[in-house]
């Protein structure tokens, strides 16, 4: 229970609205309680009536019974709506305790888990736990209450009957605890083995093309059916002990009801009892035993809310790696950047690690990185990200660490263009906005003019208000890039990082791509990676890597003049394949 009370951490504000929700459902209680006592009366005292030819007793009892009614509907109506604000409340606080933690993530978090994994993390976390309070508020109040006052009735009724219930409760309350504990396990490897389900449909529909056009559809059924076996018998197994220990719980409770209507109707032929008090034992009864069941399951919901919750917990408490230092100040110029000596190891032994990589961009100067995949290129503009941080080495701006200046300073100074484009499910509008959100309707034309990218827009049905799908899938890839440059355009940026930024082109795009790049990259410092030779020539510096390590350097020219080199040796081959205009 320690993890679920920790989530209300996350909640302030709310414990008076659990108070009153609380008092709804005790005064729910109570008038659920009243009202057998009510129709014991109006049943005991219609004979008399009938006899003495004078109803005015069951005038008013049937007066006080509608009275009672109205009150419990009226409770009813103000509970839910406490309720209602409540619940929304719960979750609306929630998310946004979320939401910035999701942002505030490392990448390293991120390539780890599956996002549908982490979604589904959060759904249970959340919705369980609002649905926990919602529950505890109700039977607190009304469980709880009813529960105590049938109690007292039953012993200032007849002794045997308090004594009857009085050991009935106990035991059905106990079957309900033991099932919670018995069944946890397999509760536990339901929820992991859903986490993984969800994780599965999420990467289904991000790869929904991939798995099309390759026929992998048998094989990824195949491994979906398996894990949909496994989380079926899971949760079988946590039914199948459900469903045992309710029919043990509630066996016992109609042996507890049977006891107690026989000792009623012996009592009723004693004449201690009168008519009314058999339906009075019996509503009583049968409210009591049936309290059990809602207590029953929400010890078990206590028990699955605890283990959502701790997970939960554990993606809210998870401490980043690259949080800024108390000292850290925004970056307001970007001029010279130097990489020192660099090493960097991924923790799973992941290739594309970096060994003591040196180089430096001057204000103004394009630098290249190229060499086959896997030898460190992008890693290294994910370092300068501060998406890691070096084993060894520095990275440092104007001379200083940058962990002297705050991430997000660095990053508003960057321009990132990569191969595969991230947009958003929204608009073109949209999504240029999100370089610069004052930037003026002028200004977004601009930047999609210099990118080669207005042109087509114009054309869309709907021009810059075009929903382009999730992750852009309703335009091709060249309109992307463009959309992609006129982003980093609008941002005005000092350093451009291009990753690979026309490899998937066709010629016609390439060209179009190219000449916004061009004009992208005018007076800015830039860091390019490719594998065409042909996009980095004209670069002030050529780094070329191998299994991490800087093997060759120089221009265009002075690296294909090296004999055996790397660089000569890459050049020549894409120069025989046409990818590179002599």
């Amino acid at each position: 229970m320690k993890n679920i009370f920790k989530m209300f951490r996350y909640i302030p504000g709310e414990k008076l609205r659990i108070v009153g929700l609380i008092l709804f459902s005790i005064f729910g209680g109570l008038v659920n309680t009243v009202l057998p006592l009510l129709f014991r009366s109006l049943i005991n005292n219609i004979s008399a009536s009938i006899n003495q030819n004078n109803f005015t007793k069951i005038y008013i009892f049937l007066v006080i019974i509608l009275i009672v009614l109205l009150v419990d509907q009226i409770i009813g109506y103000f509970k839910e709506k406490v309720s209602d604000v409540f619940r929304m409340q719960i979750t609306t606080k929630m998310r946004l305790a979320i939401y910035p933690k999701l942002l505030s993530l490392d990448v390293s978090y991120t390539e780890k888990h599956q996002p549908g994994a982490i979604l589904q993390k959060i759904n249970q976390g959340v919705g369980g736990f609002a649905q926990w309070i919602f529950s505890l508020s109700e039977w607190a109040g009304t469980l709880i209450t009813s529960t105590i006052f049938i109690l007292v009735v039953l012993w200032m009724q007849n002794i045997w009957l308090g004594v009857v219930f009085s050991i009935t409760i106990p035991i059905m309350i106990f079957i309900s605890i033991k099932k919670a504990q018995v069944q946890k396990p397999y509760m536990k490897k339901a929820n992991r083995y859903m986490e993984a389900f969800s994780g599965t449909m999420s990467e289904t529909l991000s790869h929904f093309e991939t798995i099309k056009s390759s026929s992998a559809e048998k094989i990824t059924t195949k491994k979906f059916q398996g894990l949909n076996t496994k989380l079926k018998n899971a949760r079988l197994q946590q039914f199948k002990i459900q469903r045992n220990y309710n029919f043990l719980r509630d066996f016992i409770g109609t042996i507890g009801i049977s006891v107690a209507l026989i000792i009623t109707i012996y009592l009723i032929t004693k004449k201690a009892f009168g008519a009314g008090d058999i339906l009075l034992i019996a509503l009583y009864s049968r409210t009591l035993t049936s309290s059990i069941s809602p207590l029953g399951y929400f010890i078990q919901d206590s028990s699955e809310v605890n283990y959502t919750s701790a997970r939960l917990l554990d993606f809210l408490e998870i401490q980043s790696e690259f949080t800024d230092s108390p000292d850290a100040v925004p970056l307001k110029q970007m001029e010279s950047i130097e990489f020192k000596n660099v090493s960097f190891d991924y923790i799973d032994g992941k290739k594309g690690a970096v060994k003591n990589v040196s180089f430096e961009i001057s204000p103004g100067k394009t630098i290249a990185l190229v060499g086959p995949s896997g030898v460190g290129k992008s890693t290294l503009t994910k370092l300068f990200l501060r998406f890691y941080r070096p084993t060894n080495g520095s990275i440092n701006i104007n001379g200083q660490p940058v962990e002297n200046y705050t991430q997000d300073s660095i990053r508003q100074h960057i321009g990132v263009v990569m191969q595969d484009i991230a947009l958003f499910n929204s608009t073109i509008l949209e999504n240029l906005q999100i370089a610069n959100a004052n930037a003026t309707e002028e200004q977004i034309m601009n930047a999609a003019k210099q990118a080669h990218a207005h042109e087509f827009i114009q054309d869309l049905p709907k021009g810059y208000k075009t929903l382009v799908g999730e992750r852009g899938i309703k335009l091709s890839g060249g309109q992307k890039q463009r959309i992609a440059i006129a982003r980093a355009i609008l941002k005005n940026p000092q350093l451009i990082i291009l990753d690979e930024a026309t490899s998937a082109l066709d010629s016609q795009s390439e060209h179009l791509v190219q000449d916004g790049l061009k004009k992208l990259m005018q007076g800015r410092s830039a860091l390019v990676i490719a594998h065409r030779l042909s996009t980095v020539q004209h670069a002030d510096e050529i780094l070329v890597l191998e299994k991490g390590t800087i093997i060759e350097r120089g221009t265009h020219q002075e690296l294909i003049t090296i004999s055996g080199g790397l660089y000569k040796k890459l050049f020549e081959m894409q120069s025989a394949s046409g990818k590179i205009q002599l």
